[in-house]
């Protein structure tokens, strides 16, 4: 008893000696957290808001001013005073259709596997074998899940408004968002280089560049490895040159060019067969000249600091000649392009959108419609939608009148729709704060209308911040969202039964099947076709001639609808869940296909890119799985070759 009791005293004695240092520790240990913390946001907050800045708002050139038809232009053809003020592009085929659909389709309850309750939910399963057709239930004998037969599925019709067809060299949602972007860069650079010649005693005739001179533009964009902001950039970034659009010989040798020289940051993505598409499809342009990946952390932040550190301040310049006859360049400048696009002259290349279903809405191609469906990442599609409702409504349009009328936003990433549950980020008190927040909805219409206020439009501030709080629905169930760049079980039990029973319509004649076979026919007949006119003529798209090809029967035929699990699919979930419910009965609903139909492949041996690339990229582009039948293909940087996936690419 005596050597315990001394045994215990002893012990004592060491814990008190010990306890100002475990004190001291825990108090260190905090400190660090402390101060990591407050330095962390401000920067992320610093970093955010730099990239949103990076490219501004500039006017056009006289050359743009000359060259584009701007009543191609929605925006400009009801406020016809901003194209004075507001650089513009045509660098896709607009008005996207409207297509009618009918598919069959479950809630997402009935989409659930039984065995997952709403708390308690596997997000990490990216199983692409399992069948989600079949509900599970608990044997009570030994507790055993057992196969139940799913319910039998509805059916549903709706309206598309195929944005994926808003380019045939890559199409979907950021081809509006960088019609403005890209020509303010063009623009901001065409200026400086005058400006640094002018410096230089190199007095031009005219108020542009001439033919003998190339400005270059650095651009950096940022976005995750299955990003369609960063494949639309380095598309429409090398496209943005003489050979966009068909001119007479005389004005193509008058036309000035500018090359953009694209650095692409990848952070990481779910392995996901199609995420590796994207990044194979931006490693295949001759204009991505740098990339940097999640694979080294350290470089990929220094080199977004780099850029945002030069903020778009110069611009490098490529003339043919000096005066002595020789090559001069330099280069000291970058303009960086946010997340998703989000920034003023993104989030105004979406208004765009609102106010062309609008006026499809006014010529009787479709009702009015009482909802919209869109997914939600950055936020800057749907801001622009928000915003274009409120500017329609006040030019007097007969859309968007419908009693109840919502727009409904899907959150694709897990975060966002926890942060909306938890405090409300879109709606509430809690988007007061998030004004400040830039890739926030509330954020992006404070700048976009302060800008369009600014270029001598109308203020729909009040209106647009009116609907966001009460025209405005916010999908951010954790079953429906599932994690950031994967399907949800959900979202892939719908984007399978739709690719099963889906039948298109161009509100006139049946479109081509929507089956896998179909499907795939149709994108070969879309590569076949002659791509090096872009933006022509020939290739502008409307509810009559969208459509690219013919079959044999003299039947439309165009590219099929997909649902991509990273974006699509998730709203396309929601929406269908919603059309089940008796009270939606007969509505007329919208869904906003984001997702290009065409996968684009440039010039540069991509696979031979990726080869190259570091193991732990290679082993996520190995581990990718193709989600639909439509799109069956594979990566195996090992033991395959090209031809595995390039089937489902389009050759540009």
């Amino acid at each position: 008893m005596l050597s315990c009791s001394a045994s215990s005293t002893t012990l004592c004695l060491h814990v008190q000696a010990f306890l100002p240092s475990l004190v001291t520790m825990a108090a260190a240990v905090a400190a660090v957290v402390t101060v990591t913390v407050i330095i962390s946001i401000p920067l992320a907050l610093w970093v955010l808001q730099k990239m949103h800045d990076s490219v501004g708002i500039d006017g056009p050139t006289p050359q743009q001013l000359e060259e584009e038809d701007h009543t191609q232009c929605a925006l400009f053809r009801h406020l016809p005073h901003l194209k004075h003020r507001l650089a513009w592009r045509n660098i896709g085929d607009f008005p996207t259709p409207i297509h009618r659909v009918e598919c069959s389709a479950r809630s997402i309850v009935e989409n659930m596997d039984t065995r997952m309750d709403h708390d308690n939910i596997n997000m990490d399963d990216t199983d692409n074998t399992r069948n989600y057709s079949t509900f599970t239930s608990s044997n009570p004998k030994d507790g055993a899940p057992q196969p139940q037969p799913a319910p039998q599925p509805r059916t549903v019709q709706f309206h598309v408004k195929r944005e994926d067809l808003s380019s045939l060299a890559y199409g979907g949602n950021k081809v509006r968002t960088l019609q403005h972007q890209l020509a303010v860069v063009e623009a901001k650079t065409k200026r400086r280089q005058h400006q640094q010649q002018q410096r230089e005693g190199e007095i031009l005739r005219h108020a542009d560049a001439t033919a003998t001179a190339t400005a270059t533009a650095d651009l950096i964009v940022f976005g995750s490895g299955g990003s369609n902001q960063v494949v639309a950039t380095a598309v429409h970034s090398m496209l943005t040159k003489s050979q966009e659009r068909e001119q007479p010989q005389q004005q193509q040798h008058s036309r000035p060019t500018i090359q953009y020289n694209t650095t692409a940051l990848w952070m990481a993505d779910p392995p996901d067969l199609d995420n590796t598409l994207n990044m194979l499809s931006t490693l295949s342009f001759p204009n991505v000249k740098t990339y940097q990946t999640w694979s080294n952390p350290l470089g990929l932040g220094a080199a977004l600091i780099r850029a945002l550190w030069a903020g778009g301040t110069s611009t490098s310049t490529s003339t043919s000649t000096n005066r002595n006859g020789d090559a001069n360049s330099n280069s000291n400048g970058s303009f960086v392009l946010p997340l998703g696009g989000n920034n003023p002259s993104g989030v105004l290349g979406q208004v765009g959108g609102a106010l062309e279903l609008a006026e499809q809405i006014e010529a009787g191609e479709i009702p009015d419609c009482d909802g919209i469906y869109v997914a939600v990442g950055s936020s800057c599609t749907i801001s622009g939608l928000i915003m274009g409702v409120a500017l329609a409504r006040k030019l007097g349009m007969a859309a968007y009148q419908q009693k109840g009328f919502a727009l409904h936003m899907v959150p694709i990433h897990d975060i966002f729709a926890l942060l909306n549950r938890a405090v409300g980020i879109y709606q509430g008190w809690g988007s007061g704060i998030s004004r400040y927040i830039p890739l926030t909805v509330s954020h992006s219409l404070h700048s976009a209308c302060h800008e369009l206020v600014q270029l001598g439009g109308p203020n729909v501030l009040e209106e647009a911040l009116a609907i966001l709080e009460h025209e405005t629905v916010v999908h951010d169930d954790a079953r429906l969202v599932g994690k950031y760049g994967a399907h949800s079980v959900p979202s892939r039990a719908c984007a399978q039964l739709f690719d099963e029973t889906a039948i298109v319509t161009n509100n006139k004649v049946p479109l081509n099947s929507n089956s896998p076979s179909s499907f795939q026919n149709d994108l070969n007949n879309v590569n076949e076709m002659d791509r090096d006119c872009v933006g022509s003529e020939a290739s502008t798209s409307t509810t009559d001639n969208a459509n690219h090809s013919s079959n044999k029967d003299n039947s439309t035929s165009i590219p099929g609808l997909w649902l991509c699990g990273h974006f699509t699919a998730k709203a396309m979930a929601a929406m269908c869940d919603d059309l089940l419910k008796d009270e939606n009965a007969g509505k007329n609903m919208v869904f906003w296909q984001t997702k290009s139909c065409v996968q684009p492949r440039g010039a540069v041996d991509e696979w031979g890119k990726m080869q190259q690339m570091p193991p732990a990229i290679q082993q996520w582009a190995n581990e990718g799985q193709p989600q639909s039948e439509k799109r069956s293909g594979k990566v195996n940087l090992k033991d395959g070759s090209a031809e595995d996936y390039r089937k489902l690419m389009t050759k540009i």
